[in-house]
């Protein structure tokens, strides 16, 4: 399982439902929120995998205490808020534009979605880190192999260059653009069928021979129906 997927599940339809409660939202609109603002959050860390605060912070972040209570917890968290600061600097504005205009939610609902967000991120790369028994050297590369994966789950209608990923200075477009290339290059590709004059000449066969042979019938039908009333023929004659 990806590490995106795993960053997901800390938005069960529970806690969706919870947190559409607590900031007088519907859940549908709260789903469409995180739908935003997850892949932004995750794409800024991972082009930002060597940013030594961010490191600092995934190291640093109480993930079990954020799992027990995200709600809480994001909200809270000073570190949370302060590595909010680094992600996103002046594009915060310009995200949450985008969130209200996806999903319809309030600006102010969505910067609580977005603690929650980076917090259940920070967390779920904490534990995998500890699971996976990553020094910190080595969270730089982690990092780098989700890039390819940010891409797929983005909103219809928005892209990379929505939330200003394509301007980093390690772009993940580019790796994604490559590997969309590759795949349209190996998917085979539909060709509709030939139409040659062996497949008309047959098409001409399949009605012209029923024809032919229902002919050849009737006329061998019509010459045995003849002799057999030949005799009695010739004896009306005679009485003639």
């Amino acid at each position: 399982m990806s590490i995106i997927e795993k960053i997901k599940e800390n938005f069960s339809p529970e806690f969706i439902s919870e947190l559409a409660t607590q900031l007088g939202e519907s859940e549908s609109r709260v789903s469409k929120a995180i739908a935003v603002l997850l892949p932004a959050t995750l794409g800024n860390i991972c082009i930002n995998s060597k940013n030594e605060n961010i490191l600092k912070a995934i190291s640093d972040i109480d993930n079990e205490k954020i799992s027990k209570n995200l709600l809480s917890e994001s909200q809270q968290n000073t570190l949370v808020n302060s590595i909010k600061e680094t992600l996103f600097t002046k594009e915060s504005e310009k995200l949450f534009t985008i969130t209200e205009e996806h999903s319809g939610i309030e600006d102010s609902n969505s910067k609580i979605i977005l603690n929650t967000v980076i917090a259940a991120t920070l967390a779920t790369l904490k534990n995998e880190i500890q699971k996976q028994n990553i020094d910190g050297k080595n969270i730089s590369e982690l990092l780098n192999e989700q890039k390819s994966l940010i891409c797929s789950i983005i909103p219809a209608g928005l892209s990379l260059e929505s939330f200003g990923l394509e301007d980093k200075d390690t772009p993940v477009e580019k790796t994604l653009h490559e590997e969309k290339k590759i795949e349209k290059l190996q998917k085979p590709t539909q060709k509709l069928p030939k139409t040659s004059n062996k497949q008309n000449n047959a098409g001409f066969w399949n009605w012209l021979l029923p024809l032919i042979l229902l002919g050849l019938a009737a006329w061998f039908f019509w010459k045995f129906y003849e002799k057999e009333n030949l005799p009695e023929k010739i004896k009306i004659e005679e009485k003639k």
